[in-house]
C-alpha cells in the first residue's frame, strides 16, 4: 500500500506599500453564492 505524499506550499503576501488597498489584488472565491441565489 503506497501512500500519497503530501508536501506544503508557500504562501502568497502581497506588498502592502505596492498593492495600496488589497481589495485592488484579491477578489472573493468564484463560488460566492448572492441572496437571491440562495433562495
Amino acid at each position: 500500500m503506497n501512500l500519497a505524499e503530501v508536501c506544503p506550499f508557500p504562501g502568497i503576501r502581497y506588498s502592502q506599500q505596492k498593492a495600496g488597498n488589497l481589495s485592488s489584488v484579491i477578489c472573493p472565491p468564484y463560488d460566492v453564492i448572492s441572496p437571491d441565489e440562495q433562495k
